[in-house]
């Protein structure tokens, strides 16, 4: 026999046959690829949607840090603005102390030195912190012009 016979049908030549199973058999081969590239592509999707969860989660995470760091900036930037006032409002503050006393060091009569002042002071009976305070005077200083011209208005 040369082929096959099946019921009812004619021989089909052996030839035939074979080409027929070839083809079935690659055609389920073929079925069999596929299936198992969908499988992988289907497992492989899965993987990427967990990548996709994580960055997103990681970008949400880094945008709130960088929001953080910006709102710290900001609040970093107006204290060094209201510390600037604060120095400002100092400075001020010395400028006006530095005038008092220069003031204070002209105290008396025009042309009269800050000693004749701190000596007519002493006559008048200042104390040595007064002389201090008022002249910017050393201590010694003061305390020598108070002893000399205390003495001097305590004899007259």
């Amino acid at each position: 026999m040369n082929g096959l016979r099946l019921a009812g049908c004619k021989t089909v030549p052996l030839p035939w046959l074979i080409v027929c199973c070839c083809i079935t058999a690659l055609l389920m081969g073929g079925v069999g690829l596929l299936w198992f590239i969908r499988r992988r592509i289907s497992n492989d999707q899965g993987l990427l949607e967990l990548r996709l969860r994580a960055m997103q989660s990681d970008i949400a995470a880094l945008s709130a840090c960088q929001v953080d760091a910006m709102e710290r900036a900001l609040a970093r930037e107006q204290h060094l603005r209201a510390i600037e006032g604060r120095i400002e409002a100092a400075e001020q503050r010395l400028r006006q102390i530095a005038r008092r006393q220069e003031e204070q060091l002209h105290v008396g009569e025009p042309g009269e030195t800050s000693y004749g002042a701190a000596i007519r002071l002493a006559h008048q009976g200042a104390n040595v912190d007064q002389l201090v305070s008022t002249f910017g005077l050393a201590r010694g200083e003061a305390e020598l012009i108070a002893a000399l011209h205390r003495a001097e208005s305590e004899k007259t």
